[in-house]
């Protein structure tokens, strides 16, 4: 998945430079998901983007840290039509996926990898009528995630454990919705409540919660029906509810507390789509809405605009914002994900070889969106001055190219290391990174210890301590080697065929014995060998020291085992004819004697 960062115009409106509310779109995510963008969750802190999509897995995650590295993308279902995000004291981190055909996922995310490793669970059995999941909802802090599905014309919603990934309880009927509606949009209160659902016909369905049930719902407007609602955002704290209707090109603004009557909020938005709530650290609640033409509107609660944010691209989807996080994604049809902050958005973040050996040379690359101080650090958890820094200064004209010299040298960790650049303006502080493997040679296996068998010889070596050994690379020799030369060696087989040597062998786990048996060899003729490592990256280890042994005629209880070709097999296959005790002890006599000689 390709990914690109453009630098966009300043935003039409910007109140004051005080503000907390982004007025600036700096980034876009370009081919953001496989299919359309159907919903948007963010984690609080703004850090993980989940974007449910129409086609391929069903879902894009996306680290704030490495937005570089493009989506993480597991498979949940192949086509996903919403998505909550969740932290629960037990769970953890997780984003809850709704499928059609009533199929709900969870993917855990580990946080302690950057980009965060996903873990998708089995599917969550949902109860009886279990039609499409239209969507889930859910409340920070809240144990339940609410699926609200549509089985032909009966509703539903489904209360979900956030830890045990069942239901609880029976599916509850919506009994306010029946025949052939459809539901626009849903959302649920920060505090767990109410429920609201924009339906087709014009109208808004209100239902309180009571533990994981909801009460028979009310209908709004109870005198006229809205036009085409589009969306539909709800802040309990606030007691206000907020629709979207492009019919009128109106937000209409309702009260959670029961009243009937729709008000017009903030005077006429054309074409209004995607709505969504935030709460800043200056400016208090804040509503966002993004309308036809392209344009996101920031109004605060006593309806003054704030900003408004020309977005290129197409039709805006679903918006993500965090609560407390001057920052707002945008899923658009077009498959991109805009990013409106002012914090700098960097572009083309690389590091060039992906991995390096110890001294051999690197180069990390970024674009600056504007005028900027840059930081870059080795290592770290993404806050500046948390990891190493290998280079600072100052950009002198936008979109400028900065580049960094490093060498293996400047890496800490064998494996995966990750190089972060701070970027800083007025806005405040932007973060990415890239990830570069440190691959330096593997330490010398144990010697081998020979142990000659019939027309053979077993080899065994203690394996190395690095967990990342691919194979390990056999050599044979019929002759000594003194000069450090890596021969070539062909043992002929009695049936026509040809072991070429070295052999690779492939490594078991670290630090325990390893062995390998050569057949085909001749008796009595002295054989050296060695063996060396190679890791996943194709670093080689030196080569241990030459060990030499000659294959003999034998009869060892170990060397006969299981091998009916084996000449102490046929005696033994002899001795079974002899059926008196005297024979057969004659048999025992003659076979330990060979052994002492």
């Amino acid at each position: 998945m390709s990914l690109r960062f453009l630098l966009m115009a300043a935003a039409l409106a910007v109140p004051s430079a005080a503000l907390a509310v982004p007025t600036t779109e700096r980034g876009v995510i370009e081919n953001a998901t496989a299919g359309a963008p159907t919903d948007i969750a963010i984690s609080p802190d703004g850090r993980y983007i989940g974007v449910s999509e129409a086609s391929g897995g069903g879902l894009a995650v996306f680290d704030r840290y490495a937005l570089s590295e493009g989506a993480s993308s597991p498979t949940v279902c192949t086509g996903a039509t919403s998505v909550v995000y969740v932290d629960d004291a037990t769970a953890g981190e997780r984003f809850f996926v709704g499928c059609p055909s009533g199929e709900v996922y969870a993917v855990d995310v580990d946080g302690s990898t950057i980009p965060p490793t996903l873990t998708v669970s089995d599917v969550i059995e949902l109860n009886e009528r279990a039609g499409d999941v239209e969507f889930l909802v859910h409340a920070p802090g809240d144990s339940l995630v609410f699926a609200v599905v549509q089985d032909a014309t009966v509703f539903t919603v489904h209360a979900i454990t956030v830890e045990a990934d069942g239901t609880d309880g029976d599916a509850i009927p919506l009994t306010t919705l029946t025949g052939t509606l459809t539901i626009s949009a849903a959302a649920l209160g920060e505090g767990g409540g109410p429920l609201v659902l924009a339906r087709s016909d014009g109208f808004l369905n209100f239902y309180d919660r009571s533990g994981s049930t909801f009460a028979s719902g009310t209908v709004h407007p109870d005198s006229f029906a809205l036009g085409t609602l589009t969306d539909v955002a709800v802040r309990s704290s606030a007691l206000q509810v907020l629709v979207g209707d492009s019919t009128n090109d109106e937000v209409w603004s309702f009260a959670t507390t029961g009243s009937t009557i729709g008000l017009s909020w903030a005077g006429g938005f054309p074409a209004p789509g995607a709505i969504e709530f935030a709460t800043d650290d200056v400016d208090g609640l804040i509503g966002w809405v993004a309308v036809d033409g392209n344009v996101l509107y920031a109004i605060d609660t006593t309806e003054a605009e704030l900003a408004a944010v020309e977005l290129g691209g197409s039709t805006p989807t679903a918006l993500g914002v965090a609560d407390g996080v001057a920052e707002v994604f945008v899923a658009s049809s077009d498959r991109t994900v805009r990013v409106i902050t002012d914090v700098p958005v960097l572009s083309s973040v690389a590091a060039n070889p992906a991995s390096v050996g110890e001294a051999e040379p690197l180069t990390f690359s970024f674009i600056a969106p504007d005028l900027v101080s840059w930081v870059v650090e080795v290592g770290g958890d993404g806050t500046v001055g948390s990891g190493t820094e290998v280079g600072s200064g100052d950009t002198e004209e936008a979109d400028e190219v900065v580049e960094i010299d490093l060498t293996g040298d400047d890496l800490p960790d064998e494996g995966a290391n990750r190089i972060f650049a701070y970027a800083t303006d007025d806005g405040g502080t932007g973060v990415d990174s890239a990830s570069v493997v440190l691959d330096t040679p593997p330490d010398v296996p144990g010697d081998p210890v020979v142990s000659p068998g019939e027309d053979r010889l077993s080899v065994a070596w203690t394996a190395t301590s690095e967990t990342d050994i691919a194979t390990y690379e056999l050599y044979l020799s019929d002759v000594e080697i003194t000069d450090g030369s890596l021969p070539e060696f062909d043992v002929f087989r009695e049936d026509g065929t040809t072991d070429p040597y070295p052999v690779e062998v492939e490594a078991g786990e670290a630090s325990t014995d390893q062995s390998y048996t050569i057949e085909g060899l001749t008796n009595g003729t002295t054989y050296w060998v060695a063996v060396r490592a190679i890791d996943a990256g194709g670093q080689i280890s030196p080569l241990t020291a030459w060990t030499s042994g000659s294959p003999q005629e034998t009869c060892g209880a170990a060397e006969c085992a299981n091998d009916p070709g084996c000449s102490c097999n046929a005696s033994i296959a002899n001795a079974r004819d002899v059926h008196n005790g005297f024979g057969l002890s004659v048999l025992v006599l003659a076979i330990a004697r060979r052994r002492r000689d």
